[in-house]
Formats: structure tokens, sequence, C-alpha cells
């Protein structure tokens, strides 16, 4: 599990985590997650029309600074997605530059900045900061693409996103007839495990919709048991491939489901996992929330090693949100503790395939490190250690990309940054491509590249995620 897996995508709450920890979930909450997820289109393609002021068409749109003599230098925006999509979206919602600023806690000229492209926007909190401040998800502003021909399957995958919706939202939990016995479930859910850990959501979005159909069909019969476990982590790979997709709504809903399916079970270590799910389809403050209750709920269980790995994810996810929430200290914290519950486990898929163990804990304190400002120290924290004990080539790419992050914020380090990308994009090329606060900080790469003689490495990485020129 890594920090996208178990780290929210909201920025206020009001849109993922419907079912609280600890409680049933009733027809009313699916009833609510159903209209939300049916009202996921927030703000419209600003080349729709409309009859409020139209945003300029980003290939026609001027960006840059006026210079004296009435020169205009042009700032190439798609060296800038984040900063292009936040101007696309302030100017739908008929916002000025200083209103948005002051909304989200920044100063106008650094705002200007973002949406020139001259600052990358390398940290959630400053995501989930300026999605606040225009009233929409934070995968609004992070969900733009490479290219066709460049995505690697990111496209494809988009095409299956309707048969997961149907799907979830069609099928209650325990309901309908499996189409093929035990043995060929389990292939598929083995086929699904593989394509997890090599983040391959062209594979996971095309096996979803059927596992999620057939598994319900064998909750009433002799696999009863071991089909709802499997549920719960089928729902889990439905929100995380809906959410590196940038679909809002449907994260939560599989959130929903995994919690019915956990409800079923009855059985702490997956009322835990359900809640880590939901949590990651909150918000920050929702989702420490729902972190501490159902650690509390562990507390007397930790003898179950699945209860103490459960618990020590929870702390995980928790600590990069204290970090995205500014609170440093509390996230240390809460890292200390992962780390003595790890004492004793071994680095493996761990239960429910989450990777908890000694190894896992370390990479998250690189998240952390970059998310608190701290990127300089990943070389000394990735020290002594070896990310290869974890066995999931997908965990590797996550932790060459923070090394990545870190060092890119100095000049000095910036051959080693574009080397440590190049290594996370090879392990993982899906996932490295798809992600904002990466293609972000490849795109200022590049931007700070310009004039020298720019590295082929770097400009091959930045033409494939559609960030250069």
């Amino acid at each position: 599990m890594g920090p996208d897996e178990a780290g929210p995508t909201g920025h206020d709450g009001t849109h993922g985590g419907i079912v609280a920890a600890g409680t049933a979930v009733d027809q009313r909450a699916v009833c609510a997650c159903r209209a939300q997820l049916h009202a996921q289109v927030v703000v419209p393609h600003p080349r729709a029309r409309s009859r409020t002021k139209r945003a300029p068409r980003p290939d026609r749109v001027r960006l840059g600074r006026r210079q004296a003599g009435g020169s205009f230098t042009m700032v190439d925006v798609t060296a800038a997605p984040i900063g292009r999509r936040l101007r696309e979206i302030r100017l739908w919602r008929g916002l000025s530059l200083r209103a948005v600023a002051e909304l989200a806690g920044f100063s106008a000229s650094y705002l200007s900045l973002i949406e020139r492209g001259q600052r990358p926007v390398d940290k959630r909190s400053t995501l989930e900061s300026l999605a606040a401040a225009l009233r929409v998800a934070p995968s609004e502003l992070g969900s733009s693409f490479p290219p066709a021909g460049r995505a690697d399957g990111l496209i494809a995958a988009r095409t299956f996103l309707t048969r997961i919706e149907e799907a979830l939202s069609d099928i209650e939990v325990g309901e309908g007839e499996a189409t093929e016995p035990w043995t060929g479930i389990r292939t598929r859910l083995d086929e699904m495990a593989a394509a997890r850990f090599r983040n391959d959501y062209t594979r996971q979005a095309e096996l979803l919709p059927g596992l999620i159909a057939d598994l319900n069909g064998c909750v009433g019969g002799g696999r009863r048991r071991d089909a709802l476990q499997a549920l719960c982590g089928v729902y889990q790979r439905a929100a995380v491939t809906a959410k590196t997709l940038g679909v809002r709504g449907l994260p939560a809903f599989a959130a929903l489901r995994a919690r019915q399916a956990a409800d079923q079970l009855d059985d702490p270590a997956w009322h835990g996992f359900a809640a880590m799910v939901t949590a990651s389809t909150s918000g920050r403050a929702r989702a420490i929330a729902l972190a501490d209750r159902s650690i509390d709920a562990l507390a007397g269980r930790l003898d179950d090693v699945r209860c103490r790995e459960m618990a020590g994810a929870l702390h995980l996810g928790a600590a990069l949100s204290e970090a995205t929430m500014g609170r440093p200290d509390r996230a240390a914290e809460r890292l200390d503790e992962a780390e003595r519950l790890a004492t004793g486990i071994a680095d493996g898929h761990g239960f429910a395939g989450m990777l908890f163990g000694p190894t896992n804990v370390r990479v998250w304190r690189l998240s952390v490190a970059v998310e608190s400002g701290e990127g300089g120290r990943v070389r000394e924290l990735a020290a002594g250690w070896d990310v290869r004990t974890i066995p999931v080539p997908g965990r590797h790419a996550d932790y060459w990309s923070e090394i990545g992050r870190g060092l890119a914020a100095s000049t000095a380090t910036h051959e080693e940054a574009v080397a440590a990308l190049l290594r996370a994009e090879k392990l993982a090329p899906q996932r490295i491509r798809a992600h904002p606060l990466i293609r972000e900080t490849v795109a200022d790469l590049h931007r700070r590249s310009r004039g020298r003689a720019l590295d082929r490495d770097l400009r091959g990485l930045a033409w494939r995620m559609g960030v250069g020129a």
C-alpha cells in the first residue's frame, strides 16, 4: 500500500467517506452515494457552450508577462498541467486571480506563477488548498493525462469505467449468481493481484466488473467468507483505479461497498481495512478521525498480526494526512508508532496485500518528508536499507518517485532527480505518468532546463507525460 492508495482525494469530506467506520450501511447511504456518482461533473470543459463568460481555448491562451517595449514573453502551457487546468476552472467560475489566491491562502503573485507554469504544484497540501478555493475535487485539477499515443493504456483503462460504475451501482453485496466455478474466479483474482502490484490500471479496470459480479454471486454459496474477503479487496482496487483515473464519486461508492462486505464478515481486521478504504476517499480531517476510531477499535486485538498490520497501515495513511495539514510533529509520531507495530513483521504482501512491514514504513517516511517540504532529506532517509525487500515493483516505483521529487527541488541534484524518476517510470509507467505531483515535478524540471542543453532523457520523459514540447 502506498500513499496514493491510502491518502484522501477530497478536500473537505463532502464528496467521499460517506460511511463512518463502525456504523451500519443503510439504503439511504447507498442512495446518497448513487446520487453523488451520477452528479460527478462539476466543471464542464472550457470549450463547452455556456451563457456565462467563456474561458479561452487552452491552445489559444496567452500566458506570460508583458516586457518593456511591448514584447510578450510566452510560457508553454503544456509544461504546467495543473496550472493550466487551474486557470481554466477559475475563469469558468468567473473568479479573479486575487480572489482564488485569498481563498487558498496564497499570494496573488504566487498563484500567477503556478498558472503560468513557473512554480510547480508539488505538494498535496497545495493541490488540495487550490481545489478547496475553486470548490472542486483535487482530481479536477490533477486529472489530465498524456496525449493519445503516449498514455500506455490509461486511455484504454477509462473505457471500462462505465462497466465498473454499473457493477458498483446495480449489484448489491450478495446478489446474483457466479458465472464460473471458484477455481476460475481464483485465477482472475490472482491476475488482479499481479496487475495491482505492477500498477497496470488497464488490466485492473478490465477485470473489475466481472469479479464484482461473480464474487457477489459466490456470497450465498459455500465460499461465502472467501468471497466477502475478496470483495473487500476488489472494491478497494475499484476505488484506487477510479481515483487514479481522476473519476469523482466512483471511489466513494467503491468504499461504501467495501464497508458493506466488511460488515457481513464481522471481523475487526476487515472492518479496519474498509475504514482505510473509506478514509482514502475522504477529506484529510475526516480521514484522520476514521483512522483513529479504527485504531482504537483494534487496540485490544494487536496479538492478531492482521490487526497489528491494519493498525500500522492506518497510522501510515494518517501520517501523510497530518503532514498535508501542516502538522509534521504529529506525522512523525504516527510514523514512529507504525514502525513500532512493524517490529517482528517480515516484509511481504501481508494482510490484504497492504505490504505493511519495516521497509514499507521507511518508504512512507520518504513520502511524508517530501510532503513536509523536507525533500532534501531523502538521501539521508534512504540510506542503509533496500526497497527490494518489498516484493512489488510498483512499490519500488513509489520509492524512486519520492527520491526524484525530493531531489528535484535543488538544481544541484537535477540529474539525480531525473535518473530516479526514469527508474520509477520504467517500473510502473502508467502510475508515474498519471500522477499529478510527479507530472508537475517533471514539468518544472523541463522548464528549468530551458536555455541549457536539455537532457535527452528528461525531454523524453516530459514528452511521454505530455508536459513538454
